[in-house]
């Protein structure tokens, strides 16, 4: 691109909008792709809710004890990046509607490929329960923005580089 005088940048506010895209996107299957490569392409991938998507409805999350002020809140992130992945066509239909937990614990042949699942697919802070969605939402967009900006050679946000940073003691 560079050679033809368009240089391929991205900023903070891209990588935000990246992780921003809703299911049934026409970008969304390709940026979860980009996020957690090593799929097996011989295979059909269906992108998939994490927390199914039947459960947010005004009804079943009344019934779960989710305030109302907060419902709208969870209608919002319920279709949004943070809350889907890329499953093959069988285990998605396996998973049906089943918490993300419960899938997790029956879904795979064996710990360590549960456990590595969990970990290339930034499952880790998955909470035991729909109460912790937004914040789980949260924390895994915060990931998946900092897995792109590495990934699209993004300039490291403030605080980022704040982390990375090494203060150096000041004489006096």
């Amino acid at each position: 691109m560079a050679d033809l005088g368009k240089p391929l940048q991205f900023t903070d506010a891209d990588i935000s909008d990246a992780c921003d895209l809703q299911y049934q996107g026409a970008r969304s299957f390709a940026t979860l792709a980009l996020l957690y490569p090593g799929l097996d392409l011989s295979q059909e991938f269906h992108v998939d809710h994490i927390f199914p998507k039947s459960w947010f409805t005004w009804a079943r999350l009344r019934k779960a004890g989710i305030a109302e002020d907060q419902i709208d809140t969870f209608l919002d992130l319920a279709n949004g990046l943070p809350n889907l992945q890329l499953l093959p066509g069988l285990p998605n239909i396996e998973k049906q509607d089943k918490p993300p937990w419960e899938w997790l614990e029956t879904g795979f042949p064996s710990t360590q490929a549960r456990d590595m699942y969990i970990t290339q697919n930034d499952l880790d802070l998955l909470p035991g329960d729909l109460a912790g969605f937004p914040a789980f939402y949260a924390q895994r967009k915060e990931r998946l923005e900092q897995r792109l900006g590495k990934l699209l050679g993004a300039p490291a946000s403030p605080k980022e580089q704040a982390t990375e940073a090494q203060v150096e003691p000041r004489g006096l």
